[in-house]
């Protein structure tokens, strides 16, 4: 196998890897990635339209609309329309949720970059970047 290779085999195992710990922690919490994501967008963009979220997280007008209808059941989020706008908040409720959650998922990322040290894992974000680039 050639190192271009076996680098794109070991970047798909630690994604994967990473992946697998983090929905272990959303799942502790009832969520689903898709529920995180809108709950990490909103904290950062509260007030977004429904439109705008669903482009900013590359998911279907139909599919984003049954997420947030169920999120506004669990009191996560709330939804106000101006004229043909909606716009999405987060709750109170969500806010603490997000919060939780995020702090777990802090520690796990810490925990799985624990064999690396610090000068280590900046040249690691320095490489991936590098990689993004293209």
């Amino acid at each position: 196998m050639n190192r271009e290779s076996l680098l794109f085999m070991r970047l798909t195992q630690v994604q994967r890897q990473l992946l697998s710990n983090s929905t272990e922690v959303l799942t502790q919490f009832d969520l689903t990635n898709a529920q995180y994501d809108i709950l990490n967008h909103l904290n950062g963009h509260d007030g977004c339209s429904q439109k705008e979220l669903a482009q900013t997280l590359l998911v279907t007008k139909g599919n984003i609309t049954q997420i947030i209808t169920k999120m506004e059941k669990l009191g996560l989020v709330a939804r106000k329309q101006e004229w043909k706008t909606k716009y999405i908040f987060l709750t109170p409720t969500g806010k603490e949720l997000y919060q939780a959650v995020t702090s777990k998922l802090e520690q796990s990322h810490k925990e799985a970059l624990a064999g690396l040290t610090g000068a280590e894992q900046k040249q690691l974000l320095k490489l991936l970047k590098q990689i993004l680039k293209g």
